[in-house]
C-alpha cells in the first residue's frame, strides 16, 4: 500500500490535475501504462480488503486521476468509491482530502460537496491554518459565486502563505469582479 501511494504521488505531477501535464503522445501513453498499473494493484488491495478506508482513498484519487485523462467513467468510479468512503468513515481525512481535490478539480456543479470536505478537514484537523485546506476553500468558495466569501478566504489564506502571487492575483481579479466561473 504505500508503494502503491507512492506511485500515485508520483502521477500526480502529470495527472493531479486537469488538463493533465503531458508533452507528448509518447508520454501520455507510457503515464496511462503506469496509471493503469497502479489500478490493477489497487484492484488487487481492494479484493483483499474491500471497504479499507486507505483502499476506498486510494482508488478514489486513482479515478480522480483517471478522469484527468479522460478515462470513460472514471468520474462515476471516482463518486463511487467517495460515497463508500464517506458512508463508511464519516471522520476519514484521507476520503475527506480526496473528495476535495475531485470535487474541486471536475466540475464546479460539485463545489458545495468539496467545500463541504474541507469544512469537515478543518473541524479533524482542529486548525483553520492548513494551507492547502484553505486555498481549497477559496476555489470552492469561486465555484459557487460566492465572492464576499472567497475575498474574505483569500484573505485567511494570504496569512498562511503571504508568498503566493498567484493568489494575490486571483484576489485582486475577484475584488475588480473579474472572475467569472462557468459551469461545464
Amino acid at each position: 500500500m504505500t508503494e502503491l501511494r507512492s506511485q500515485v504521488s508520483d502521477l500526480n505531477r502529470y495527472i493531479g490535475i486537469y488538463p493533465p501535464r503531458i508533452g507528448s503522445e509518447g508520454q501520455r501513453e507510457e503515464v496511462y501504462g503506469r496509471w493503469t498499473e497502479a489500478l490493477r494493484q489497487a484492484w488487487q488491495i481492494e479484493n483483499q480488503l474491500p471497504l479499507d478506508e486507505a483502499t476506498l482513498a486510494l482508488l478514489a484519487d486513482l479515478y480522480r486521476q483517471g478522469h484527468n485523462l479522460d478515462v470513460t467513467g472514471a468520474d462515476r468510479k471516482a463518486i463511487e468509491a467517495l460515497d463508500k468512503c464517506l458512508a463508511r468513515y464519516a471522520d476519514s481525512i484521507r476520503c475527506h482530502l480526496a473528495a476535495s481535490y475531485f470535487y474541486l478539480s471536475t466540475n464546479p456543479q460539485y463545489a458545495p460537496k468539496g467545500e463541504a470536505s474541507l469544512l469537515r478537514l478543518r473541524e479533524l484537523m482542529k486548525t483553520q491554518a492548513n494551507p492547502e485546506i484553505e486555498r481549497g476553500l477559496v476555489f470552492a468558495y469561486l465555484y459557487q459565486q460566492k465572492m464576499d466569501l472567497a475575498l474574505k478566504q483569500i484573505d485567511h489564506y494570504l496569512t498562511l502563505a503571504p508568498n503566493d502571487e498567484n493568489m494575490r492575483k486571483v484576489r485582486e481579479a475577484v475584488a475588480r469582479k473579474a472572475i467569472e466561473v462557468k459551469q461545464l
